[in-house]
């Protein structure tokens, strides 16, 4: 069995006004994926339902082990 490796980074306004950090957090997230993580990006209004988010992250990494 493969194990995944996961990050779950939050997305801030601050991430999306800002076009130097947006800039350094897409480079991070190619880096992530490029060595074999699953980036699982969060809002706000995403960890106002965090069952739908557990949900999605659980399903994502379901997903890697069946595949991978």
């Amino acid at each position: 069995m493969s194990l995944s490796t996961s990050s779950t980074p939050y997305e801030g306004d601050q991430h999306r006004t800002d076009r130097r950090q947006w800039e350094l957090d897409l480079q991070r997230y190619e880096a992530l994926r490029d060595a074999g993580w699953i980036v699982h990006r969060v809002t706000n209004q995403q960890l106002s339902r965090p069952g739908q988010l557990v949900d999605r992250v659980r399903r994502s990494l379901e997903s890697r082990r069946l595949t991978g």
